[in-house]
């Protein structure tokens, strides 16, 4: 978040360098969204955060249809997955195949993107991640930070190609993408 000099762009590999590992960082300044004032989000720190890991698992695989409201796809020729509100309704004109596996499946140009967007889908790109200065599958896979830690670490959600996965575990010193969002008002 860039708090107490932890800076987004840190390249140390040892998990201490980056925050306590026995405690969650929801709601502190570490989480990038408490610390920081998102430009085109409301310019205030405090108005965003991180989602926990019970948060991630609940929008991809515990709310009622789930499976038909999260697939693979791409945007503007970017892959990733594709979230769907649980009230959406699809633009007319478009197509959706639901948990695809295939992020050929669900194509959009931005035009398009843009009409779904404004019904709430969320697109979180196959970002890959870095592990000091090395970075690792991007176009292939997508790892998000998750507010939540364990005993051995921070979670974090993954997905690949074929599959999406629940919060796991991981070391801190991994740079892996996050989503902000806001509580519902």
């Amino acid at each position: 978040s860039g708090y107490n000099g932890k800076m987004p762009n840190l390249t140390k590999l040892y998990p201490s360098d980056y925050a306590n590992l026995m405690s969650g960082i929801a709601g502190t300044q570490y989480d990038c969204g408490i610390y920081n004032a998102i430009e085109n989000g409301g310019n205030k720190p405090g108005l965003w955060r991180m989602l926990s890991k019970e948060e991630w698992t609940y929008v991809i695989s515990k709310r009622p249809n789930a499976q038909n409201l999260c697939s693979h796809g791409a945007v503007n020729g970017v892959p990733g997955i594709i979230l769907l509100p649980d009230d959406f309704v699809l633009p007319e004109g478009l197509s959706f195949t639901p948990n695809s596996g295939n992020y050929g499946a669900n194509t959009y140009v931005i035009s398009e993107w843009g009409r779904m967007q404004e019904l709430g889908a969320v697109f979180l790109p196959a970002s890959g991640y870095r592990i000091g200065t090395s970075i690792s599958n991007m176009g292939s896979c997508g790892s998000y930070w998750s507010s939540s830690v364990c005993n051995s670490g921070p979670y974090y959600f993954d997905f690949t190609q074929k599959d999406f996965y629940a919060c796991y575990f991981i070391n801190f010193s991994y740079a892996f993408s996050i989503r902000l969002v806001q509580d519902v008002k």
